[in-house]
């Protein structure tokens, strides 16, 4: 089997689809940190945030040269375009080639790749962190991808969950990877079906010494 990955052209690989192959790569045995954590944690387990992203936002409807940059290093990374690249080492496989060629030209009914990358960069550049949803099919095969919206989402204290708030509608996603499946309605561990599971959640965050959990914007320091 071959593997491939996202490579801008610019040349910075956003990582997305290393992210999507690791599931194959698991070892049997679970390893973990056994560091201290301190963080505060919230309703149901779910960690405070070190600040309030809504005020990133704000600073970024009101500061037109910090919205510019945000804007310009999303389009230089993602908006200019993209392109398969066979691993080091492993043989073509033209049928894989053509079913990933297929997903990345329609990742979703809605939106390009494009689109989703510089959602996700614009995200990060803004608040510090994002995520993407990941839904799969009855084989459990990955079907679809979404931009979901940084500051609509809460960790758990165990990073095995994200749960989404948007005016009065809530809904969990179990991290990307992880086995036991659970509900989308109330983030308990259990057997559904595929009305009733949560999806995925790929999470990326820009570093932050004081969170273990939350990442921050670079303007943060200004």
């Amino acid at each position: 089997q071959s593997y491939v990955y996202v490579e801008t052209s610019k040349g910075a690989s956003t990582s997305i689809l290393d992210r999507l192959e690791v599931e194959g790569q698991k070892s049997a045995f679970k390893k973990s940190s056994k560091q201290v954590q301190k963080e505060i944690y919230g309703v149901g387990g779910l960690v405070s945030y070190p600040y309030a992203p809504a005020n990133f936002l704000i600073l970024n409807e009101s500061n037109s040269v910090f919205s510019a940059c945000v804007k310009q290093i999303a389009k230089d990374v993602a908006g200019l375009g993209w392109k398969l690249v066979l691993r080091e080492g492993k043989k073509e496989n033209e049928t894989e080639k053509k079913k990933i060629q297929g997903f990345l030209d329609r990742p979703n009914p809605d939106d390009s790749l494009r689109t989703i990358l510089n959602e996700l960069l614009i995200d990060w550049g803004i608040i510090g962190w994002w995520g993407l949803e990941v839904v799969r099919d009855a084989k459990s095969e990955i079907a679809e991808i979404y931009h979901t919206p940084a500051h609509t989402f809460k960790i758990h204290k165990k990073k095995k969950k994200f749960f989404q708030k948007r005016g009065i509608k809530e809904i969990w996603f179990k991290a990307f990877g992880e086995d036991d499946n659970i509900s989308a309605k109330d983030g308990k561990k259990g057997t559904y079906d595929l009305k009733t599971r949560a999806n995925e959640l790929i999470y990326y965050k820009n570093y932050y010494p004081r969170s273990d959990y939350y990442g921050a914007p670079n303007i943060l320091s200004a």
